[in-house]
């Protein structure tokens, strides 16, 4: 798709919405037990890449979990004696905590990690005019000394590590109805009493997480942790150590999307290279491939092949018949100013038994498949309804983990603008995310 089809899609967007607002997203982290969380997301979504309108996401926080095959680190940076960046791990565990707060999120559009491009916009009426490069406004969400209002989208690095065997890394999630695994909702709101409406918001389905896998390694700086008290003896090798190989070139990276079959409605009318979304495409239940912007001028590449695609997961009772507003209710009876968030923080490790995890599509070429034969970078529900599902998209991996090699990671997080689901009136909720990353034997 070229740069002039992109203006009378983003026009038929901007028209969409009527509510004016910088578009800015703000987001804070934190990550613990070893299980890859978002959780406590404020959103407010709107028609993304129009001047006046655009998503926004406020407060993350974040778990890592690797099932008892995977040991976590945090990132340490710091510069050598030559004034380069050097990143070693942290100490290694079952669990890790990352904490981070103000983060600015607008919508922008990847399709390797390495290249992220926001829009441009000139003329009276604020047209779009073409895409910039957003790679500058990358923000580290662990820096707690200022500039997280600045980016458009955040980043993470942490360090994944199989002790005793080499493994594929999979974004995942449990057995059938299990209370284990990956998943983004919408909170919903739970001050309104029990008759609390739980349907999914927009926005759960246009963030996109990203995994992109750092091989850069400094010799001396490997030398250095093997000598230190810092060093575990499980590492017997570090991939990772410095950013020298970012030179625009792709690397290892994939991206997860979460809750793939569910779209708004007010993108019907969502316009693809090849064709537009119908009304049978578009029903819940369907699939619309991301077109990711590639170039200033508008290009665009389907990222569909890199992604893990998820089905819909969606909020339930727990096993004795409570619901998240009913057990809201009971906490808050017993607090001096209570709110949603200090709940979800309260009861962050009961959260999983108010969620039914939506299955990954066990085969993303299976999807790609389809999605050749149809030629509109759409399936429809009936077809994707046949697909086979399983815990992990068996052939999308983040990477081959070898034992004993600590293994740098940065994830990114985003929304992801050339999503059709970008696409709604103005709105606040908050947004849940868990991430669980799991090792499958090669």
């Amino acid at each position: 798709m070229r740069g002039r089809d992109l203006l009378q899609l983003w026009k038929h967007r901007k028209a969409l919405s009527s509510s004016p607002g910088k578009p800015t997203a703000k987001l804070a982290w934190a990550a613990g037990l070893a299980l890859l969380s978002l959780t406590m997301v404020s959103v407010g979504t709107y028609a993304w890449m129009s001047v006046s309108t655009s998503p926004v996401i406020d407060g993350v926080s974040v778990m890592i979990s690797g099932r008892s095959t995977i040991q976590i680190a945090a990132d340490t940076v710091y510069t050598d004696e030559n004034q380069n960046t050097v990143h070693l791990p942290g100490e290694f565990g079952d669990s890790l905590t990352l904490t981070s707060s103000g983060a600015v999120l607008t919508p922008v559009s990847t399709a390797d990690g390495l290249n992220w491009f926001q829009p441009v916009y000139g003329g009276s009426l604020g047209e779009l005019t073409g895409f910039a490069d957003a790679a500058a406004l990358a923000v580290d969400g662990t820096d707690e000394d200022g500039g997280l209002g600045d980016g458009c989208f955040v980043y993470y690095d942490i360090w994944l590590l199989s002790p005793g065997a080499d493994y594929d890394l999979h974004i995942s999630v449990g057995e059938e109805d299990s209370a284990d695994g990956s998943y983004v909702l919408s909170v919903p709101d739970l001050t309104a009493g029990d008759e609390t409406d739980y349907q999914l918001d927009a926005s759960a389905a246009s963030v996109r997480v990203g995994f992109l896998v750092l091989s850069g390694s400094d010799d001396e700086a490997v030398s250095a942790y093997f000598a230190s008290n810092q060093a575990d003896e499980q590492v017997q090798a570090l991939q990772g150590t410095s950013d020298e190989d970012w030179s625009g070139e792709t690397t290892d990276f994939t991206i997860y999307e979460p809750n793939a079959d569910w779209h708004d409605a007010s993108a019907e009318s969502y316009t693809y290279a090849g064709g537009e979304l119908t009304s049978a495409a578009y029903a819940s239940g369907g699939y619309a491939a991301t077109q990711a912007i590639v170039s200033a001028e508008g290009d665009t590449e389907d990222v569909t092949a890199i992604t893990a695609v998820q089905l819909t997961s969606a909020w339930r009772e727990d096993s004795s018949g409570v619901n998240l507003a009913t057990q809201y209710n009971v906490w808050a009876l017993n607090q001096t100013n209570p709110t949603v968030s200090g709940f979800l923080s309260a009861i962050q490790y009961q959260l999983d038994d108010y969620v039914k995890r939506g299955r990954f599509l066990q085969s993303t070429a299976a999807l790609t498949g389809l999605l050749d034969s149809a030629g509109t970078g759409t399936v429809e529900k009936e077809a994707m309804d046949a697909l086979a599902t399983s815990g992990a998209a068996g052939d999308v991996a983040i990477t081959q983990l070898e034992a004993q090699t600590a293994q740098r990671i940065r994830i990114f997080i985003w929304l992801e603008g050339q999503d059709a689901d970008c696409v709604s009136q103005a709105q606040t909720v908050q947004l849940l995310v868990r991430l669980e990353l799991a090792g499958e034997s090669q």
